[in-house]
This record gives C-alpha cells, sequence and structure tokens, in this order.
C-alpha cells in the first residue's frame, strides 16, 4: 500500500529494508568518489566512535581526499605521517602535506613549523621542501 502525502510531495511505496544509517550513507558517497565523504570516512576509522579504530583505513580514505585537493584531508594525513598513525612516521612527506592545506587554505600552520624544526635539525628541509613541491604540483588546490 502507497503511503501518500500530497501536501508534502506525493506517493512512496513503504520498503522493507530499514533507512541507511549515516555510516553507510558515507561509505557510499566515498566510495562513489566524494572527496567529503572520504575525509569524514577517515575520521570515522580515527576517532572509533561509529567503528573500531583503524588508523591505517583513516590513512587510506584521508589520502583520496587529500588527493582530491581536500584541504582538511591533506591537514588529517599529513598529521599521520607526522605521528605515524596508520602509515610509517615520514616527517618528509608529513611536510609535503601539511604544506599543501596551509596553501589550500587549510590549517595546520602551527604542526607545519613543528615538522619543519624537526627535518631542520635532522638535515631533511631540503627534501621535505622539494616533497612539498612536488604534491603541490600534483594535487594542488
Amino acid at each position: 500500500m502507497a503511503l501518500c502525502l500530497w501536501p508534502l510531495g506525493g506517493c512512496s511505496v513503504p520498503s522493507s529494508q530499514p533507512p541507511k544509517t549515516e555510516l553507510e550513507r558515507t561509505v557510499e558517497r566515498a566510495n562513489a568518489g566524494s572527496r567529503e565523504a572520504q575525509n569524514k570516512l577517515g575520521v570515522i576509522y580515527a576517532d572509533g566512535t561509529l567503528v573500531p579504530v583503524d588508523h591505517a583505513e583513516a590513512a587510506k580514505w584521508y589520502r583520496l581526499s587529500a588527493e582530491q585537493g581536500h584541504a582538511i584531508a591533506q591537514y588529517n594525513l599529513g598529521l599521520a605521517y607526522a605521528t605515524g598513525k596508520g602509515v610509517p612516521e615520514d616527517f618528509v612527506e608529513a611536510y609535503g602535506w601539511l604544506s599543501i592545506a596551509v596553501a589550500g587554505g587549510g590549517p595546520g600552520r602551527g604542526d607545519m613549523s613543528r615538522v619543519e624544526q624537526v627535518l631542520q635539525s635532522s638535515g631533511q628541509l631540503t627534501a621535505a621542501q622539494r616533497r612539498a613541491t612536488e604534491i603541490r604540483q600534483k594535487y594542488g588546490s
């Protein structure tokens, strides 16, 4: 039997399927390529409120979004590299992603400065600046 709500825009046939959860809708949108949903899914895996914490899965989704120019995902991926959560700790890669996030209007200036200090003390700042240029040229917003 159809449920008709004429003042609200018509009829609909009730579904035997339960409505999708926010997580299911986010996964669908992320799999369809939405950079916003991909970043959101990364956050969901990183914070562990809807699924068990899985930093590797979070980093995977951050990367997919970051490579599409999403500044917050670029920041999140940079932090993942800076902390070694879900990816190997790599300050050169962290600097690259944090710098592109900042250049794209995202957060990360303070985090980038801290990573820059680590790189400077280890003599890797030039390599990090080169990597930042590569990332900016390939994935810049």
